[in-house]
């Protein structure tokens, strides 16, 4: 029998379409829960596909592994993930571990005890200073005098992020003080209603609304600002090991900090040494990608994320 797979999404991205071809050429059997009209419902053959709703997010993904009974569930995007992690605390603190779907999210994820370091940018980047791993310097900052304090320790120009984003959402690079406070205004406001009802009605992603409602403010990460080159490692892990992996510089993006467009394959010991030191430490099983800059004068791999 063919081993049963279910890919979750939260978007439409293409890439997520590619991997459930890619697995299935593999042998294995793919469902996947994702957003109406996603282009895993053009590829041939597909599996089943179960219904995203992100009004009700946790209860579709519920819906869909209680229906498909997967062997490993496979988080296509960030926010995909943090579900699953959530639903997971959900069911242990009803059920403990013992139940079906915290045993199927820690054989599909890796060790519960790090999801929420994993979910916090800052986290991760302390605990990977512990393991030796080059990082730049990083910092939640909560509020504007915090970010001055920054700014006048590690200097311009810098990065500054929230938490729960990716594809280069909610990604700022600043050069003066007054940017930056004017950045952090702005990244660390719940969204606002035009942005969350155009989000829904043009682009059919409701995800905003729940924290527009419930003024919610996301978590705003600075991080120095190294003159340099993207990178990125993919790795496929199973109990802290790595399995396989690609390593690729990331030579276009779609927009500025923005998904890649155009990447080349490169061999680099180094962030491969850093993939392997997290996986290990932090047990993981699944897919997961870890993203570096290569300083631009000496070629140094730094995780940023």
């Amino acid at each position: 029998m063919r081993p049963k797979l279910l890919l979750a999404t939260t978007c439409r991205w293409f890439a997520a379409a590619r991997l459930a071809m890619a697995f299935k050429q593999a042998g294995c059997a793919v469902d996947m829960v994702c957003p109406a009209d996603h282009p895993f419902a053009l590829t041939a053959d597909h599996g089943r596909l179960y219904p995203y709703h992100s009004l009700a997010a946790l209860r579709s993904f519920r819906n869909a592994m209680d229906d498909a009974q997967p062997e490993i569930v496979v988080p296509c995007d960030d926010l995909a993930r943090a579900h699953l992690h959530e639903i997971y605390k959900q069911d242990y603190a009803r059920q403990g571990s013992a139940s079906a779907l915290c045993i199927l999210l820690e054989r599909s994820l890796g060790d519960p005890l790090y999801y929420s370091l994993i979910n916090a940018r800052s986290l991760l980047i302390t605990f990977a200073q512990e393991l030796q791993i080059a990082t730049p310097e990083t910092a939640v900052i909560a509020a504007e005098v915090e970010l001055k304090a920054w700014i006048a320790r590690f200097g311009l120009p810098a990065v500054l992020k929230t938490d729960g984003t990716s594809g280069g959402v909610g990604v700022r690079i600043v050069e003066s003080e007054r940017e930056a406070l004017r950045a952090f205004e702005l990244l660390n406001a719940p969204p606002r209603m035009l942005r969350a009802a155009k989000r829904a009605v043009v682009d059919r992603d409701k995800t905003l609304l729940i924290p527009w409602f419930q003024r919610q403010r996301p978590v705003v990460n600075v991080q120095r600002f190294l003159p340099s080159r993207d990178a990125t490692i993919s790795v496929a892990c199973w109990r802290g090991t790595v399995l396989a992996s690609i390593t690729a510089e990331v030579l276009r993006t779609w927009k500025p900090k923005g998904p890649s467009s155009v990447i080349r394959i490169i061999d680099n010991s180094d962030m491969l040494l850093a993939a392997q030191k997290l996986a290990s430490r932090l047990k993981l099983s699944g897919l997961y990608g870890f993203d570096f800059v290569l300083e631009n004068v000496t070629g140094k791999a730094y995780l940023i994320e």
